[in-house]
């Protein structure tokens, strides 16, 4: 999945830059588009100081390795954030904790081998959270329990061998679900005890072995009819 920017430059044209020595022209404008590779390395900690109004900002491919904590502590108006194809290993505590209005944060293609569930501490509005190709290996009970809007997970292409029973638990708005491409032997029946409705989950090209049938039960007994409780199970290549 890559972020869609179809519509931004109609209102505010994203500046295309690498550095903060390139931001101070753009006071007030509402994209910031790094897309020249280059050798960020980390956010500067008074990156997006003249930059309050920042709703679109997107770093593809510039070697970015660690998010710092605070990295956005000024753009409390972001909306989208995109990380894709850098050398990112782990994101620092509350690195987006001043970013209540985000909704889309894509970090596929880098290096990420563990989920620190403080990393996403303040981000209350979260609805799209990618994770595509990188090295994760567990998904423990509290990686995502501060995500309560995040609606699509995607952490295809990892290395997943274990998901907690309750990984899930704490994602009330969830209803879509990849975890296709790793290596997930036991499909659990916690993962959605909560869920009386779920659109999606993706399975395909694990090494599934066993299928708890308990975890398709709350779904079958509740009082939803057939097209509101629909959903799409994919599990080729187990």
């Amino acid at each position: 999945m890559v972020i869609d920017t179809e519509g931004i430059a109609e209102k505010d044209e994203p500046v295309e830059v690498v550095g903060s020595e390139f931001l101070a022209p753009h006071y007030g404008v509402s994209g910031f588009y790094a897309i020249s590779k280059g050798n960020m390395k980390t956010i500067p900690s008074n990156l997006f100081d003249v930059m309050p109004d920042l709703q679109y900002f997107y770093a593809h491919d510039v070697n970015l390795e660690e998010m710092p904590t605070d990295s956005f502590k000024t753009c409390s108006q972001l909306k989208q954030i995109g990380l894709q194809k850098n050398e990112i290993k782990e994101l620092g505590d509350e690195f987006a904790k001043s970013c209540s209005q985000v909704y889309t944060l894509d970090l596929s293609y880098n290096k990420i081998k563990g989920i620190n569930s403080n990393s996403f501490k303040g981000l209350t509005n979260l609805s799209v959270l990618n994770l595509d190709f990188n090295f994760i290996e567990t998904v423990d009970e509290n990686s995502f329990e501060l995500l309560q809007s995040l609606t699509l997970l995607t952490l295809n292409m990892n290395q997943i061998t274990y998901v907690h029973p309750n990984a899930f638990h704490h994602l009330p708005s969830l209803n879509s679900l990849v975890l296709s491409n790793n290596r997930i032997k036991v499909v659990k029946s916690g993962w959605f005890a909560e869920k009386n409705y779920f659109e999606r989950l993706n399975l395909k090209n694990n090494e599934i072995e066993a299928i708890d049938p308990a975890i398709f039960e709350t779904w079958l007994n509740s009082k939803l009819n057939v097209t509101e409780k629909l959903f799409q199970l994919n599990v080729e290549g187990n």
